[in-house]
């Protein structure tokens, strides 16, 4: 046991004997059978427990941390990106011709990969729409920004590609957008019909790509949404108290207690449990009386 939450330090625990475990695998099928009770099998598996058993059984033992388990670690929650950029994509119009069959309005099974231009892994791919110069889509796809996409000053890429089963897919146009400029209009979707170009900056590709694009920035909490402890809409036990001061959500949720009222010379641990205790007798009043 500790005094500081939560309150339990290590747990040790060691087995008695060898303990009797029943393993099986049976596949989905009418006829399936134990593949685990195969011979070779069984006899495999059944010496792979007990080796892994016998590491606890008394003398030995295991003990766990408790503490680290229950506190979490200290890996970061929440994630550096910005913000995130929410992609519409429609259609496509007027794409050129690939392939030499195809019906007489078609020519072309056309797909679109979304990118980022000097990283080059697609992060997002549409379905292949099966001979068709004049595709629809209706798909829309998601992609965190992070600093370093900023700093290196990075290209949206939009590239349509053509589908071929027994060679390369050929490239049918492509079009790139400014992370930069993006970022300085949050908060709405812009609809775009761009003009498709080829590999290269000077070079133009026939068709147009009908698609929206958006910049959303990471929310933050907002100040206003923390109650101060004195709204007369709250429950008498979350309003402030003489020495006490209490933060938390408007809905009756108490999040911390910052200082207590407490004579000189109190020892740590005993205004460690006086802090606690006020604090249980407080939320333990309020829920009995909201229930």
């Amino acid at each position: 046991m500790s005094p500081e939450p939560p309150f339990l330090k290590a747990l040790t625990f060691t087995l008695m004997g060898l303990p009797q475990v029943q393993a099986g695998c049976v596949p989905m099928i009418e006829t399936g059978i134990n593949i685990l009770n195969l011979p070779l099998m069984s006899n495999f598996v059944d010496y792979a427990i007990r080796a892994a058993a016998n590491e606890y059984v008394a003398p030995k033992s295991m003990t766990l941390d408790m503490g680290k388990l229950l506190q979490g670690d200290n890996i970061q929650k929440d994630v550096e990106a910005l913000g995130i950029l929410w992609i519409r994509i429609h259609k496509a119009t007027g794409l050129s011709r690939q392939d030499r069959r195809g019906s007489q309005g078609g020519g072309s099974d056309p797909y679109i990969t979304v990118s980022f231009s000097k990283y080059g892994k697609p992060m997002y791919c549409t379905r292949v729409i099966q001979d068709d110069l004049n595709p629809v889509w209706e798909e829309t796809c998601a992609l965190l920004v992070t600093p370093d996409l900023i700093k290196a000053d990075e290209q949206l890429s939009m590239e349509l590609w053509d589908s071929d089963r027994s060679t390369s897919d050929d490239v049918v146009g492509k079009i790139e957008l400014s992370m930069q400029k993006m970022i300085q209009h949050p908060g709405k979707t812009y609809p775009q019909i761009s003009k498709l170009r080829g590999m290269h900056q000077e070079s133009a590709m026939p068709g147009e790509l009908h698609w929206e694009v958006g910049y959303f920035g990471k929310p933050r909490f907002r100040p206003a949404m923390r109650s101060h402890g004195k709204d007369v809409n709250l429950p008498a036990q979350l309003r402030d108290k003489k020495g006490m001061t209490i933060l938390g959500a408007p809905d009756f949720l108490i999040r911390t207690i910052d200082k207590i009222h407490r004579p000189s010379g109190m020892s740590r641990d005993l205004r460690d449990n006086v802090k606690y205790s006020a604090f249980h007798k407080i939320s333990r009043s309020f829920f009995t009386d909201i229930s």
